[in-house]
């Protein structure tokens, strides 16, 4: 294999790892959103629900900075330096409420 080839093997890899750990936590982030909604404010699993959400929401933003971590080490130019940035489909919303329902 070439350098050239490598590098695009390596890249590719690191694109199609970043996608499955988002996915799985996309799902969970709507599931948490969609599971507020349900429980009155004044419930204690409210809270953890809460807790739980910005866990999931601190492990987008560590993904989004390990990406960009890695994309700066291996000299690709990318805008992906938050999770928010991650190139996602948005979850269908029926999909989820059965799901997480």
């Amino acid at each position: 294999m070439t350098q050239d080839t490598l590098v695009h093997e390596r890249e590719r890899l690191l694109a199609e790892l970043f996608h499955e750990l988002t996915q799985p936590l996309t799902t969970l982030h709507c599931c948490l959103e969609l599971s507020l909604k349900k429980v009155p404010r004044s419930a204690k699993s409210r809270r953890d629900l809460q807790i739980a959400l910005q866990q999931a929401e601190n492990i987008a933003k560590l993904i989004g900075e390990l990406r960009g971590l890695l994309e700066a080490g291996n000299g690709i130019n990318s805008s992906h330096n938050s999770a928010e940035d991650f190139p996602e489909p948005a979850p269908s919303l029926a999909w989820a409420s059965r799901c997480c329902g």
